[in-house]
């Protein structure tokens, strides 16, 4: 009896010949079996196809090309050519050497050489063994020179470290051993991470991977944007109408520092809840000079952070497949390894330059991403700083105020009345100019004078009629018992950083559990603690 449950091989797209042709049927039975295990709920696993014809390839190297063309018989022409270039990835990653500073390369030393020739066929030979793909060498012979300063280096016996500088005159028999600076090490690890990164269709391609800010005309020097959630920008007009700093860079999440571009529009990666962009000038109050930071120390901080990275996940990839410490891991297993490892190094790294920022005299740093593996598409620089003294925010809460009504949500005509309903049962004096959705809260605009504004924030207590009203009042509690301990927070800096905004949102979803169906809607503000004062 046929089992249900079991994936069923589809029918070949295009018919293999079966009569007098040199197709094993070992061969064909293979190729059913990876098809049927590899497809699943419409979806093809044409990495994992390819892991499997690159193991039968091993161990039957004469049918290798046979089971693919097998296996491609069955796929529609878009996965054929993925699988095509999947195997060949995978069967380049079988014969990859170990990347590192420790390990060198034997070049070829011929009368007349120099050091630069030398070191340029140095480079292609480190690439190529460090199984790239014929395009990721090209780009590390590109991007290696700039990293060594035209010194040869042998291998280090601390991988921790770069090996001594050499000369030509260590060659012997016509051969030199040379190996990567710390920082062309950590340049063949993120290029090796983006190649395995191809196999899966839905890993992020290249580095850095994530939401620009959008600077809107930002310039080199002091001027410069943060991108924040609506909720921090809301909690950062209070802050300046209260005489306090409007950052809170101890409390950031990549380092205790605040993150600000101050020039072009780098790839940061930031989440698109950081859709408040403001504008700031941020000052070095210390008379000390700033950190730099370019390609060169943020590729040695990566690669020193790489080895624990990758340890520390192939402990949880380990767990997750129950594995023991001494078990071999799959091929699929160790590219996992890299791929996850390369982010995670990236992440610790860019935490290590806010840790240093912030222990630094001057308490500032700066970023530059000038044609950067960490901003391929654009070039840019950071500003970041541990003092909170040192930001101002364009405009001061005037201008922070413009910029919440350019970019916030405007609120439902039903809550704009209700806004209305309140200001008249409360007798505030002046006229409500506009409502904003803040996330689960609601800023109201009341204008007293000209150019003078109080905001009121209030809690916006949509019921769902009298039998499950208690749901939404739930989620209100619960997202406002996290807004209370979470806010004020930074979240400007690379890769995501702080998830206040989702925090808020998740606190809520789950106080909404003990409610019930929705049948119909009524908004309720209740105001809450007291107005923030612009202008006058």
């Amino acid at each position: 009896m046929t089992d249900p449950t079991r994936p069923v091989a589809p029918p070949p797209i295009f018919l293999l010949p079966t009569t007098g042709s040199s197709y094993d049927a070992a061969v064909l039975a293979e190729a059913d079996r990876i098809v049927s295990t590899h497809q699943y709920c419409g979806r093809t696993d044409v990495e994992g196809m390819a892991y499997a014809v690159a193991d039968y390839a091993r161990q039957h190297p004469e049918q290798g090309q046979q089971l693919q063309d097998a296996i491609g018989s069955h796929l529609l022409p878009m996965d054929q050519i993925a699988l095509t270039n999947a195997v060949q990835t995978v069967q380049r990653l079988d014969q990859a050497k170990p990347i590192g500073t420790q390990h060198g390369v034997a070049v070829d030393v011929a009368p007349g050489d120099s050091e630069r020739s030398v070191l340029d066929k140095g480079y292609r030979q480190m690439a190529a063994d460090a199984g790239l793909s014929p395009q990721a060498v090209a780009e590390f012979a590109r991007r290696a020179p700039a990293l060594d300063d035209g010194t040869l280096h042998a291998p280090s016996g601390d991988p921790q470290r770069q090996g001594p500088a050499i000369d030509l005159s260590a060659a012997r028999d016509g051969k030199i051993e040379l190996a990567p600076t710390s920082a062309q090490s950590g340049l063949l690890k993120l290029l090796a991470a983006q190649d395995r990164s191809s196999l899966d269709p839905s890993a992020p391609t290249g580095a850095a991977a994530g939401i620009p800010f959008m600077p809107d005309g930002s310039r080199a020097g002091a001027p410069g944007n943060g991108a924040v959630t609506p909720e921090i920008a809301a909690e950062m007009l209070r802050n300046i109408s209260e005489g306090k700093p409007p950052f809170r860079p101890d409390l950031g999440k990549v380092g205790p520092v605040s993150w600000f571009v101050t020039e072009g529009n780098p790839h940061v990666g930031v989440g698109n809840d950081k859709s408040v962009v403001v504008p700031v000038e941020v000052a070095n109050t210390s008379g000390k000079p700033p950190l730099q930071f370019g390609e060169r120390e943020l590729l040695e901080i990566y690669d020193r952070k790489y080895a624990a990275a990758a340890e520390a996940v192939e402990q949880q990839v380990r767990e997750k497949a129950g594995k023991g410490p001494d078990e071999p891991l799959s091929k699929r297993n160790q590219n996992t390894i890299e791929r996850s490892a390369s982010k995670m190094a990236e992440r610790q790294m860019w935490t290590e330059v806010g840790e240093a920022v912030a222990k630094s005299e001057s308490g500032v740093g700066k970023v530059s991403l000038q044609d950067s593996m960490f901003s391929r598409s654009a070039n840019g620089e950071f500003t970041l700083t541990s003092r909170p003294e040192n930001v101002r925010v364009q405009g001061g809460a005037q201008g922070l105020l413009d910029v919440i009504k350019n970019h916030g949500v405007k609120a439902d005509p039903e809550v704009l009345k209700s806004a209305n309903d309140l200001a008249a049962r409360e007798g505030w004096a002046g006229k409500v100019e506009g409502a904003f959705r803040v996330g689960g809260r609601v800023l109201i605009v009341v204008g007293v004078a000209a150019d003078a504004y109080r905001i009121y924030t209030a809690e916006d207590k949509v019921k769902t009629v009298v039998e499950v009203a208690g749901g939404w009042a739930g989620a209100a509690a619960a997202g406002g018992a996290f807004a209370t301990v979470a806010a004020p927070v930074n979240t400007t800096g690379p890769w995501g950083w702080a998830a206040y905004g989702v925090g808020t949102l998740a606190t809520g979803a789950f106080g909404y559990m003990a409610g019930s169906e929705i049948t119909k809607t009524i908004y309720e503000l209740v105001v809450e603690g007291k107005p923030i004062e612009v202008g006058g």
